[in-house]
């Protein structure tokens, strides 16, 4: 059994390693966050994607700061407002 605070630590690292979101494969990237924290193993990360920034999110990737990719999800999001965006990274034992 992995102990709780090891978990958490590995999810800080985590956090600190996210930089930016990047979306449709870089065609937009956003590097201001409303919410990044770390809570019981949990990343949770809120932003925003203007209006008008994309008309459809295909992919959502997050990017550390020399841009290596952290983190793909494949996803079909319609950007008709500004949108608030609520992801979170697990860290868990398996």
């Amino acid at each position: 059994m992995i102990p709780a605070l090891f978990l958490n630590d590995v999810a800080q690292y985590v956090h600190n390693r996210i930089a930016k979101v990047s979306l449709n494969n870089g065609a937009v990237q956003l590097s201001e966050f409303t919410l990044k924290q770390v809570s019981g193993g949990v990343v949770e990360l809120r932003y925003y994607i203007p209006e008008g920034s994309v008309a459809t999110v295909s992919k959502i990737e997050l990017l550390d700061g020399s841009g290596a990719v952290l983190s793909s999800n494949s996803v079909t999001i319609p950007i008709t407002t500004d949108t608030l965006m609520v992801q979170s990274i697990t860290v868990q034992e398996v």
